[in-house]
């Protein structure tokens, strides 16, 4: 090869150019029907083959190269040296032959590295290249890199100016001396429900691990059984860079520097329950005995289907791994054919598959029950006689009647074999829920009726609660429950789910609230770039300035709350948002983050009052009353409780704001957060009880704000309820246990009475789906929606039959001009499920689908299809698709497709829900 200049357009590029050289030419007969294998051996270079039909026109080539190289053929670097070698791997003690192939005859380095550099060795390079042996020492570790620094000097001549070039190639240690032989010892079929005990063949002492998993799950997945050799033994980043002076003193080519970093090898929604049944079992760490056996316990559960089991062993500095699949069944199969999921309401074909696997002829009798919110509306006694590997699917059906956990019974009987399988199945509403509340005041001494209006709501969907003494007079718990069930989980919306856990008495959160925070702190870190910051939905993504500080904030509040946070994660992102903060502007969203990341580093014990000071002296330059806030509370944290309450009452003054992205705030927000940090400061107890007697009342619903503002306002009432005299209050002549704040649940109506000697504000609520569907609206954005067959045509859904795949196609725009972060969402019916996604773009083979939009999320789910756009001015419509499946017959409820903006909830398009059919085949 050589290079070139070429110019494209106004850009000067270098590009490669090949001098072919013929090496042999041949005439080859190639049989019929089979193909022709022509073996040649070469040295080391590039190569291009070429087949020629004599006497007609087809012809072929392919280019390839003789030795493993790292490198590339890239046009624009014209400095690389090809470096290469024959072998992928080397034994320790052995030789690796390197070949270098510089662009110019010249002197050169020859360096072996790993994370330091092992030996350096210079040499010099003739035109045609050179071949050069290298031992390989059993320090290198995996292996090493082999890089070679090229340089000549400059003669006068125009052609001959001074240069240098560099290249890389990896060496593997042979990892042979460093691996274990694994055997897993199988028998042909293991019965379920019971101990399945596996040998595994290894050198004595070697300590396993065994994984066994649904080999279903692992092809979906496609997920690749575990071996640590290719992680330890691999390929590993190189760990060094090269600086030198050359770049200084010789002009750079004209393309892009040589690249040296060498890599190496290398958002859902769950139901509680789903009638599809896995297996995922784990063992612990055994060692093997002197006769080399580990003899594994696997509990097997409830299962049919094939298993694959996956063992890592060490011993050592040596390592291993094997799998096998082993097949797990009853003589007799038998497994319900379930959707998903159910609606309230919703009737489904329930099919039952009976296969005759090792039983002699016989009848298999199969007898239906339910529990929960189920109802059988069909024959609950279905039998087959069947063969040895017959099978047969006779069918009844169900009805949801409510809400809740669903769980189908099957007694099987057939001659002496009995069995009892239990499928569970979640029956919940495709509708959101809404709150009810409703407060007042109770003198000392009177009683009052506790009256939630429980029947507007589904049954099973809608939970009460009667507080009494709380600092607030909305609905806390259907804020927090909102949070939860709010169906999208970037960083913000995952942040802001456990936000209220934190601010949660340890004495006083359950154990299940206690857990939720555990795995939301999980989520979050999930989130976590490698610098230390985060990004919105996963952690390769863009740094978020406000959210990596609200990120920071949670993890510290978590802490304290009792989570468990890696020390080096907390560590990486004090250092993140450190950094950030030697590095603030002066735009009004950097000021905002600033703020933030003052107020975060503080609370951690690293505050810098310094630049906390720098922002308090000029506080209507921070852009929110939250900002002024934060730095009111990183002053108070420096004990300057002068400049504090300056602060604090300069950011209670104009506490009102209008929405702003940037920081996902609202006056409201600010408010509930300015709250807390008051509170939590211990300053201006006075201003802090105007500022809660501000915030809204029993009309504030958990369904109208975004999750900021659920967030702040559950976390404000939280923190605000900490201290004060409990109240004394006995509901239905039972007095509840003395707290600042009381809590009881209602299943019902109820009596309370004040028995302390001054006034309790009480408040009663209840959150459920509501019996009344709500109709079709719309606030400043619009929605619509086309079923079509894969073929374009319009789809008949009142002719919708098992099987049928086709395609939703969800339009709609925003009417505003404005800015909006969109999620859009659409339920399925019970009995449909998402049977592929599309990519944004046109679709080959399906013009008549359009030019579909990109999206920022498509979040995996069981039970809707849901997604996140970007609205703008420029771009405020969308045209989104994804192919569905009917599945399973019966008559479901059909959700309508909802489009709202996440941060700001009333603007909004929803369509009104109605019931779908899908019909049996053949019928």
């Amino acid at each position: 090869p050589d290079w070139r200049m070429v110019m494209s357009g106004s850009l000067a590029r270098f590009e490669i150019v090949y001098r072919d050289e013929p090496l042999e030419t041949q005439d080859i007969t190639i049989p019929a029907g089979t193909p022709l294998r022509f073996v040649k051996t070469l040295p080391f270079g590039r190569y291009r083959i070429e087949a020629i039909q004599a006497g007609g026109l087809a012809a072929t080539s392919y280019r390839f190269r003789s030795g493993w190289t790292a490198g590339i053929d890239n046009p624009d670097i014209p400095d690389r040296v090809d470096v290469s070698t024959a072998q992928r791997s080397v034994a320790a003690g052995g030789t690796a032959r390197i070949h270098i192939a510089a662009p110019f005859a010249g002197e050169a380095t020859l360096l072996v590295l790993t994370d330091r550099v092992h030996s350096l060795t210079t040499l010099t390079v003739p035109e045609g290249g050179t071949d050069v042996d290298v031992p390989v020492d059993a320090s290198w570790g995996p292996g090493a890199y082999v890089a070679v620094h090229a340089f000549r000097g400059g003669t006068g001549d125009a052609r001959s100016r001074p240069n240098r070039a560099v290249g890389l190639t990896w060496v593997g240690v042979d990892p042979t001396a460093r691996t274990l032989a694994v055997t897993i010892e199988v028998a042909g079929k293991y019965s379920p429900r019971a101990l399945a005990v596996i040998p595994v063949h290894v050198p004595a002492d070697t300590w396993v691990t065994m994984a066994a998993v649904d080999e279903g799950i692992l092809r979906l997945t496609r997920f690749a059984s575990p071996d640590p050799a290719p992680h330890f033994l691999g390929r590993r980043q190189l760990g060094l860079d090269i600086r030198d002076d050359w770049g200084r003193l010789i002009a750079p080519a004209e393309g892009e520097a040589t690249l040296l970093r060498q890599g190496g090898d290398g958002g859902g929604f769950v139901l509680p329950d789903t009638p599809t049944r896995t297996v995922t079992l784990f063992t612990p760490p055994m060692q093997a005995g002197a006769d080399g056996i580990v003899r594994v316990p696997l509990d097997l559960p409830d299962f049919n289907g094939q298993v694959r089991l996956m063992v890592v062993a060490w011993r050592g500095d040596r390592i291993g791994a094997a799998n096998a699949d082993i097949l797990v069944r009853d003589p007799l199969v038998v497994e319900p054919l379930l959707p998903r999921f159910l609606a309230p309401g919703d009737e489904t074909r329930l099919a039952v598959l009976i296969q005759n696997v090792d039983l002699p002829l016989g009848d298999a009798t199969v007898t239906v029950t339910v529990d929960g919110p189920l109802a059988l509306v069909g024959e609950g006694r279905m039998s087959a006689s069947l063969a040895p590997g017959e099978r047969a699917l006779p069918a009844t059906a169900l009805r949801a009647t409510g809400s809740g956990r669903g769980v189908v019974h099957l007694d099987i009987a057939d001659g002496a074999f009995r069995l009892r399988r239990d499928t569970a199945i979640t029956v919940r509403p495709s509708r959101s829920a809404v709150s009810i509340v409703s407060a007042s005041e109770i003198a000392p001494g009177a009683e009052v009726a506790l009256a939630p209006p429980i029947a507007q709501f589904i049954p099973g969907t809608w939970r009460a609660e009667a507080v009494f003494g709380a600092p607030v007079r909305y609905d806390v718990a259907a804020m927090i429950q909102a949070l939860a069930d709010y169906p999208l989980s970037c960083l913000e919306q995952t942040t802001s789910r456990g936000l209220p856990l934190t601010s949660m008495p340890v004495t006083v959160a359950s154990a299940d609230q206690k857990g939720s925070l555990q795995t939301i702190v999980a989520s979050v870190l999930d989130r976590q770039r490698y610098d230390g910051g985060f990004a919105l939905w996963r952690s390769n993504g863009e740094a978020e300035p406000w959210l990596s500080a609200y990120a920071m904030d949670f993890l510290l509040r978590a802490k304290v709350a009792g989570a468990t946070v890696p020390e080096q994660a907390m560590a990486d992102g004090l250092k993140f948002i450190a950094d950030a903060a030697d590095s603030s502007t002066e735009e009004p969203q950097d000021l905002a983050a600033q703020a933030y990341r003052l107020y975060a580093l503080a609370k951690a014990g690293r505050g810098r009052p310094g630049a906390v000071r720098v922002l308090a002296q000029d506080l209507g330059k921070l852009p929110t009353p939250l900002a002024r806030a934060q730095v009111a509370a990183s002053l108070a944290m420096a004990h300057d409780q002068l400049a504090a309450e300056m602060a604090f009452t300069q950011a209670l003054n104009a506490p009102d704001r209008k929405w702003w992205n940037a920081d996902y705030g609202s006056t409201l927000r600010d408010r509930a957060a300015m709250a807390v940090l008051l509170k939590e400061s211990g300053l201006l107890p006075a201003q802090l009880a105007r500022l809660v007697a501000s915030l809204p009342g029993a009309d504030l619903k958990a369904g109208s704000i975004n999750t900021q503002e659920q967030a702040w306002t559950a976390a404000a009432a939280e923190v605000l309820g900490r201290d004060g005299r409990p109240p004394s209050v006995a509901v239905d002549g039972r007095s509840l246990p003395r707290s600042v704040v009381q809590r009881v649940a209602l299943t019902g109506p109820a009596m309370a009475r004040n028995e302390g000697d001054r006034p309790v504000w009480q408040s009663v609520s209840v959150s459920g789906v509501t019996l009344q569907t709500p109709p079709a609206s719309h606030n400043q954005m619009q929605i619509r929606r086309n079923f079509m067959a894969l073929d374009g045509a319009p789809l008949n859904l009142d002719e919708l039959r098992q099987n049928t795949v086709f395609v939703l196609l969800l339009e709609g725009r925003s009417d505003d001009d404005a800015e909006h972060r969109a999620m859009l969402l659409q339920g399925l019916p019970a009995g449909w499920e998402i049977a592929g996604r599309f990519t944004d773009g046109a679709m080959p083979g399906m013009a008549w689908l359009g030019k579909l939009s990109a999206t920022e999320a498509q979040p995996a789910a069981d039970d809707r299809f849901a997604a996140v756009l970007a609205l703008s001015k420029n771009q405020p419509e969308f045209r989104i698709a994804v192919r569905l499946r009917a599945v399973t017959p019966g008559d479901y409820e059909m959700p309508g497709a909802e489009l709202s903006d996440m941060y700001a909830p009333a603007i909004y398009a929803r369509q009104g829900a109605n019931r779908i059919k899908v019909f049996p085949v053949g019928n």
